[in-house]
């Protein structure tokens, strides 16, 4: 089924997956919200009070390479963000979010 999804996915566009660093952190972090918000109509689980605390421990775990922040991208586009970190040999699922058109 998933590689019947990837074939229909690309005959759409040119698909890429981006993974985010510590680096380009901020930059994840901004589609992630925006396609989790647009996944939920804004009820999703980020409080924006919240947001500088998210943001602060995805950095502090980036830097140790712990932050796993990935998009699928269609020319260029985000469509879809996965968010979750490393701990021990275990990655652990926290958020995500897509855009509900595709």
């Amino acid at each position: 089924m998933i590689a019947r999804r990837e074939r229909t996915l690309a005959r759409r566009g040119r698909i890429a997956i981006h993974f985010y660093d510590a680096d380009t952190l901020s930059e994840g972090w901004r589609h992630l919200l925006r396609l989790h918000d647009a996944r939920w109509a804004g009820a999703g689980a980020f409080d924006p009070r919240l947001d500088p605390l998210h943001q602060r421990f995805a950095a502090a775990l980036a830097n140790n390479g712990q932050t796993w922040l990935s998009t699928i991208d269609v020319d260029g586009a985000p469509i879809s963000a996965w968010y979750g970190f490393v701990g021990g040999d275990t990655l652990h699922f926290y958020q995500s979010g897509r855009d509900a058109a595709w």
